[in-house]
C-alpha cells in the first residue's frame, strides 16, 4: 500500500511569502508590473506543487534479499526502483530503506525515465532475533524547484518467493573456554582419526610398473596378461569423520529469577557450535528440547540450516525441569562427542545426563564441564572403527 504526502519547505514558505507580499505593494504603488510578478510567483508554486506530488506516481521499489542471517551481519541488499509513468522523468530523488541499518540509509538516485529502471546496492543489517517481517521505503523529492517536498511511502515487491521477511539466526558465539576444548578434540581426530579402509575402497586404477614402486603393489593377475608389470594405483586411506551430537533444553530452578539474557547467550553458544561443525565437515545430531521438541541429523539436505532456523525461532520456554532428560539418547548411539547445553547452573543437571553417553561435554552460560571418567556408562559401548 502507497501513501503519498507532500510539504512545503522552508524555501517554499519563503517563496510564498514574498509573492504574497507583491500584492499589497503593488496596490499601492498602483503598479500593474508589480501585481503580474506577484500573479506569477503565486502560478509558479502552485505549478511547482503539481509537478512535486506527480513526480513520484507509478514508483515501484524491488528488493532482492537473503533467505536467512545471523543477528548484527551486514548483507548487501539489491533494490530495483522503476518508473511506470508514460512521459515523465522522475528526477532528484532519496530512497530510503528502513532495513539498512539504524534509521535506514538514504540512496540518492538522479534520474528514471518512464518505463525504466535505476539499480541500487548497499548494505544492511538487522538486530532482532527470528522471522522478521521487512520494511518497506520511503522516496522523497524536493524537484523541481525545491519549494516542496513529496513524500512517497510504500513496499517493495518481492524480486523472489520468501522476500518478505527473512529468518535471523542468533550471531554464532565459541567463548574461549569452550573453543580450547574444541580444538582439543580437532587435535585428537587428526591423530587418531586416520584409518585403514577397505582395499577395494581405495582401489583407484592399475598403470605400468615405474621406477620406485613397491613389488607388493604388482597386480599379478593383469601382468599376467600383459607383457610388462602392471601395479594397483591406491588413494590414501581418508579419516573417519567425527560424529557430534547437541542436546538443548531449558531448565529454571524453583527459588530463581527468569533470565532470559542468559537463554539468548545459550542459543548464541549452541549456534556457534553447530557452525563450527558445519564448517569442519563433522556430522551433527540435535535435539532442541525447548516449547517443542525436535530431533535434526546432518548433514542431510537443509539439515543445517534447520537447526539454525529452530534456534533463529526459539522462544523462551515457560518453566523447565528435569523430568524425561534420560528419554531418547539412543540417537547419540553413533556420536563420538555430545555437548549438552543449559542456561542454568551445570551442576544442578549434570548429573541427570552425564552417564547417558561415555563421552559428554556439560555447558552453561559461564562455564563447562566434561563427563567423570571412569563412570559406567547407561548405553552400550559402541563399536570405535577409529
Amino acid at each position: 500500500m502507497s501513501r503519498t504526502a507532500i510539504a512545503i519547505t522552508p524555501l517554499g514558505t519563503l517563496w510564498f511569502y514574498v509573492a504574497l507580499a507583491g500584492f499589497p505593494v503593488g496596490l499601492y504603488l498602483r503598479s500593474g508590473p508589480l501585481l503580474l510578478l506577484a500573479v506569477l510567483g503565486m502560478g509558479a508554486l502552485w505549478v511547482a506543487r503539481c509537478l512535486a506530488r506527480r513526480q513520484l506516481r507509478k514508483i515501484e521499489g524491488r528488493r532482492a534479499l537473503p533467505k536467512r542471517l545471523f543477528l548484527g551481519e551486514a548483507f548487501a541488499i539489491g533494490v530495483e526502483a522503476s518508473h511506470g509513468r508514460r512521459g515523465g522523468v522522475a528526477r532528484d530523488m532519496r530512497l530510503r530503506d528502513h532495513l539498512a541499518g539504524s534509521g535506514g540509509s538514504e540512496v540518492f538516485i538522479d534520474e528514471i525515465g518512464a518505463g525504466s529502471a535505476s539499480t541500487l546496492e548497499y548494505q544492511g543489517r538487522l538486530f532482532q532475533r527470528g522471522r522478521v517481517a521487512v520494511p518497506g521505503f520511503t522516496l522523497t523529492s524536493r524537484w523541481p524547484f525545491g519549494w516542496f517536498e513529496c513524500r512517497l511511502e510504500s513496499e517493495f515487491i518481492a524480486l523472489r518467493p520468501g522476500d518478505e521477511s527473512i529468518l535471523v539466526a542468533p550471531k554464532p558465539l565459541i567463548p574461549r573456554h569452550i573453543d580450547r576444548v574444541l580444538h582439543q578434540i580437532e587435535q585428537q581426530a587428526a591423530m587418531h582419526s586416520a584409518q585403514l579402509a577397505d582395499e577395494l575402497a581405495e582401489f583407484r586404477a592399475i598403470r605400468p610398473m615405474r621406477p620406485g614402486d613397491a613389488v607388493r603393489d604388482i597386480h599379478w593377475p593383469t601382468s599376467s596378461r600383459s607383457d610388462q608389470l602392471m601395479v594397483r594405483e591406491t588413494d590414501p586411506p581418508q579419516p573417519r569423520p567425527r560424529s557430534m551430537g547437541i542436546y538443548l533444553f531449558h531448565h529454571t530452578p524453583s527459588g530463581e529469577m527468569v533470565q532470559p539474557d542468559r537463554f539468548e547467550h545459550l542459543l548464541r553458544i549452541a549456534c556457534g557450535l553447530v557452525v563450527r561443525f558445519w564448517q569442519a565437515g563433522y556430522p551433527l545430531v540435535a535435539r532442541i528440547e525447548l516449547a517443542e521438541a525436535a530431533t535434526y541429523q546432518a548433514p542431510a539436505q537443509d539439515s543445517y540450516h534447520s537447526i539454525l532456523d529452530a534456534l533463529a525461532t526459539a522462544s523462551y520456554p515457560v518453566g523447565g525441569d528435569l523430568d524425561g532428560l534420560a528419554d531418547g539418547w539412543d540417537i547419540y548411539d553413533e556420536c563420538d562427542q555430545v555437548f549438552v547445553l543449559c542456561d542454568s547452573d551445570h551442576r544442578q543437571w549434570r548429573g541427570h545426563v552425564e552417564s547417558l553417553h561415555p563421552s559428554i561435554i556439560c555447558i552453561d552460560t559461564e562455564t563447562i564441564s566434561r563427563g567423570r571418567p571412569g563412570r559406567k556408562a547407561k548405553v552400550a559401548k559402541r563399536r570405535r572403527l577409529a
